[in-house]
């Protein structure tokens, strides 16, 4: 039975709330948290600095086949992302889903279905922006390890239930913002 999990973690000033949840076809999910205090800074292309060890500190030691990122894998300036640094640390095949492209010049190749356009940064296929509809605005998926850009689409495509995030990183982005909301903090 194919494990999956996702990943995403909440923030108000320097706390944090963690959140993963694993996902198997016909069970119910579990939900593991972590909450603390983070004092590394937010920086822009450097996100896995402050998020990757929040992340560990969950992921490790859990089965899991595969694990959804909220950020980067290989679409990323540095083709290295927080879905990147995650997987290759704990040797779990990662796909990062993020909201938008941190920077770079991309460019856009059709690949002949409305939603899914290739990202290509310096001749590489790094990633691609998916839509649930050829309406919808898109999200952006890359491989962080241990998959290619298609196998990563497949496997977006394939965790879809409620809106446009796979499910497993749906379940923990709503944990870990309703934990924060819940919090009662100084």
């Amino acid at each position: 039975m194919e494990r999956v999990g996702g990943v995403d973690v909440a923030y108000r000033g320097s706390r944090y709330w963690s959140a993963l949840a694993v996902c198997a076809e016909g069970a119910d999910p579990e939900i593991t948290w972590e909450s603390g205090l983070s004092s590394e800074p937010y920086r822009s292309t450097l996100f896995f600095l402050k998020e990757a060890p929040l992340i560990s500190r969950l992921v490790y030691g859990r089965d899991m086949d595969l694990l959804f990122v909220n950020g980067h894998g290989t679409c990323h300036p540095f083709y290295f992302g927080l879905a990147t640094v995650v997987g290759i640390t704990h040797r779990i095949p990662t796909v990062g889903v993020a909201r938008r492209l941190i920077r770079g010049e991309y460019l856009w190749r059709a690949t002949g279905s409305a939603r899914v356009h290739l990202i290509v940064q310096s001749g590489s296929v790094v990633g691609a922006a998916v839509r649930r509809s050829p309406t919808a605005s898109p999200l952006f998926v890359s491989p962080g390890y241990g998959l290619t850009v298609a196998e990563a689409v497949l496997h977006y495509f394939k965790w879809i239930r409620k809106g446009k995030i796979p499910e497993p990183l749906r379940l923990a982005h709503l944990h870990s913002r309703r934990l924060m909301r819940a919090a009662i903090v100084p």
